[in-house]
């Protein structure tokens, strides 16, 4: 309330884990959000994450849905994880068919980092690749390095 009484933005930079209620508290008081959906698989969010895709597509949901917020989506494409060409397609068909062709997808390249070194580098046209797929299926506005 303070920020937006002085003209400033808040921005929720978030992985789309949140209860309900806490979910509600939250946008009420952000005027954008860059929600990470990190796979379009529950295997990846157990195996990597140790939390659930349904969580983070029901925050895009109700972004969507019951709220103002401005809000993209990025997805960091891991070679061997997230990025086959399936896994893509099924990925932004969602986001068109639930949240509209002009919500904003970012495709990111991996590299190796932290707790996850042994995948390489993403090759330079896997987010190229993932781009053209999600404009083929219908979305407006995607974005890759």
């Amino acid at each position: 309330m303070v920020a937006r009484r002085r003209g400033i933005k808040n921005v929720a930079v978030t992985a789309g884990y949140i209860g309900a209620a806490a979910r509600e508290e939250l946008y009420t008081f952000m005027d954008a959000a860059n929600v990470d959906l990190k796979a379009f698989t529950e295997a990846f969010y157990d195996r990597l994450c140790t939390g659930r895709l349904g969580a983070v597509l029901e925050t895009l949901e109700y972004l969507k849905q019951r709220t103002k917020v401005w809000f993209e989506i990025t997805t960091l494409l891991i070679p061997g994880y997230n990025d086959s060409p399936q896994e893509v397609t099924r990925l932004s068909e969602w986001v068109m068919t639930r949240l509209g062709p002009d919500v904003p997808l970012h495709f990111t390249a991996f590299h190796p980092d932290y707790k996850l070194l042994d995948p390489p580098r993403s090759p330079a046209f896997t987010p190229t690749t993932a781009r053209d797929i999600a404009r083929k299926v219908g979305l407006h506005f995607v974005y890759s390095p």
